[in-house]
């Protein structure tokens, strides 16, 4: 996601101190089935009544967070990873980004086996 600050990073840094993001992360595997996931929660839980939680940052600053993180790790393996990031381009640009990685590995006899998934929705961007 982009925003155009309209007055720039300095008239937002003093009116506001903080991005909030609000996020829900929901990851799937053969091994274990559903897990979501929130700040409570990073490695997942199979309570499907997990409200979203808001994750701040620093308005000032650029930084990345990692937010979920599920492994399963046996002959075969599956692990998922969720993150938040948010950078100024320049002082009228701010750019959010959610990312998911998802990687598998299965050995040759049951290479069908290894299977995962992962979602990673941003609900609403706050500024406080």
């Amino acid at each position: 996601m982009e925003f155009e600050i309209g007055l720039g990073k300095n008239a937002l840094m003093g009116s506001h101190n903080f991005i909030g993001i609000d996020w829900i992360g929901y990851t799937w595997n053969n091994k274990d089935g559903d897990r979501w996931h929130n700040n409570d929660y990073k490695s997942g839980t199979s309570n499907s009544g997990i409200e979203s939680t808001i994750h701040y940052f620093t308005i000032g600053n650029s930084g990345d967070k990692n937010i979920i993180e599920r492994i399963y790790s046996n002959t075969n393996w599956m692990k998922c990873y969720g993150s938040l990031e948010y950078q100024w381009e320049n002082d009228f640009k701010l750019v959010i980004k959610c990312k998911v990685e998802v990687r598998v590995y299965a050995s040759g006899l049951n290479a069908y086996w290894a299977k995962a998934s992962s979602q990673l929705e941003i609900k609403n961007i706050i500024f406080a």
